[in-house]
């Protein structure tokens, strides 16, 4: 009897077109409208309909023509079927991290009946209008790529999570935020690519990165550092660090000439990034050296330059795309809970270090 009247009800609220089809989705499969609306509607988990049957209802809605209409159904539920997305986009600057993060987040959503608000932030100010501008829409949750040191954005972030609006931050985040976090395994990254120098029979490797700058929350330019010394340590080496404050080539090209003048020289260096690991390399071929004869060279963030260059750069890869797919399916309440949850990077092997195995996934031991 419940059913009957839950059905009546959604054939009531429904356009004439859409009534008629979901009476006709009813017949095709043998099912009962209130199931086939909540299987059209993405309800079927908290009605426990199986994916066997999700998979017939839909199949049978495509041949009827069927398509929901979202905006009326968050009225009736008193959802949007929003979700907010907020990404770290400078104008100029190479967003190849911030572009796979998208795909991850925006191909997860419309998986689930959602429709994305996207907002590229280039500053602060861009990041609160973000804010303001999600909230307006009354989206359902949002998923935050926050820049460091924004204690301004943590407040706000900080109190919707507290009146319960599902927040997600992801890759960055300041770290007075509470809000839930998914992002990359950097420190299992840093201590990976050291790991495979030290199987090459590598002793004295080096390591070129950016200098820390205390007013600011630098989690990932330390954490790569970090998993640098886990694993030199794991091996009883002593460390041989380096700094530029900059990864543009002039402080690059320093910085590495510095490295390969210092005595007992490095026969390997674990750089912070493929920029880095780039400029090492032309600085190794300015003295006179081969890559990677006398010196290995590995990189970090798999970027375009590290796939292409002339000598093919070892590099540790972030899984943004993924990145992105976990953020959404966290806000939908989908896998792990834990507040933070740092997903197992990929290590590349190229010719830079002097080997050629297949890529290896992260995974901690």
């Amino acid at each position: 009897m419940l059913s009957a009247n839950v059905g009546a009800d959604i054939l009531t609220q429904a356009t004439p077109k859409d009534a008629a089809t979901l009476k006709a989705v009813a017949q095709r499969t043998g099912l009962s409208i209130t199931t086939v609306s909540r299987v059209l509607r993405g309800r079927h988990r908290e009605a426990r309909i199986s994916e066997a049957t999700c998979a017939r209802v839909e199949a049978a809605a495509l041949q009827a023509g069927y398509h929901p209409h979202r905006q009326a159904q968050g009225l009736r539920l008193g959802k949007s079927n929003l979700l907010g997305v907020c990404v770290v986009a400078k104008r100029g600057a190479p967003s190849n991290n911030a572009s796979e993060m998208l795909k991850g987040i925006c191909y997860t959503a419309t998986r689930h009946n959602l429709a994305t608000v996207a907002i590229a932030a280039d500053n602060v100010e861009d990041d609160l209008r973000a804010v303001d501008r999600f909230l307006n829409a009354r989206v359902d949750g949002i998923v935050y790529q926050q820049r460091w040191n924004t204690p301004e954005i943590s407040q706000r972030l900080n109190h919707l999570h507290d009146r319960g609006v599902p927040v997600i931050t992801v890759h960055d985040r300041d770290a007075g935020c509470r809000c839930p976090y998914v992002g990359g395994d950097y420190v299992l990254g840093g201590q990976m690519v050291t790991e495979h120098l030290l199987s090459l029979g590598h002793r004295r490797i080096a390591y070129l990165g950016l200098t820390p700058d205390p007013p600011s929350d630098l989690r990932r330019p330390l954490s790569r550092y970090q998993g640098y010394l886990l694993a030199m340590r794991r091996h009883d080496l002593p460390p041989l660090a380096f700094t530029t404050p900059g990864t543009f080539y002039p402080d690059a090209a320093q910085a590495a000439a510095r490295l390969l003048a210092a005595r007992p020289s490095a026969t390997a260096v674990v750089c912070f990034n493929d920029k880095l690991a780039l400029a090492t390399r032309h600085a190794a071929i300015a003295a006179g050296l081969s890559v990677p004869r006398d010196l290995a060279i590995t990189g970090y963030d798999e970027s375009e330059a590290a796939l292409y260059a002339d000598l093919p750069l070892t590099s540790v890869e972030i899984p943004f795309y993924d990145i992105g797919r976990r953020a959404v399916e966290r806000i939908l309440g989908i896998g792990c809970a834990d507040p933070e949850e740092l997903l197992p990077p990929i290590l590349h092997v190229r010719a830079s270090s002097g080997g050629a195995l297949a890529p290896q996934q992260g995974g901690r031991t």
